[in-house]
């Protein structure tokens, strides 16, 4: 295969969560190696604000809870760990 056939299968396995600027909740998908793993939400303090069981390859996070400002969410099973930036915004 090609360098872009290898691209774009890495890229429909790559995991997404949007909006990145939500309000009351962000969509995770992409999560197909990560099924019965934990999606988790820190502060910048590294304090854990949620966390939530994934059970489906796409998965919706309220984060109607948390304060405007930035945010990381973990997405982790067994030694898999992604993190991605999160921004709050009301």
């Amino acid at each position: 295969p090609s360098g872009n056939a290898a691209l774009q299968d890495a890229s429909k396995n790559a995991e997404t969560l949007y909006p990145n600027r939500a309000m009351t909740e962000v969509r995770l998908a992409g999560l197909e190696k990560y099924i019965s793993g934990n999606i988790s939400v820190f502060d910048a303090s590294g304090k854990r604000l949620i966390q939530k069981r994934i059970t489906l390859q796409h998965e919706i996070l309220n984060v109607a809870s948390l304060t405007p400002g930035s945010y990381i969410v973990r997405i982790e099973r067994n030694a898999a760990i992604i993190n991605r930036k999160l921004v709050i915004q009301k």
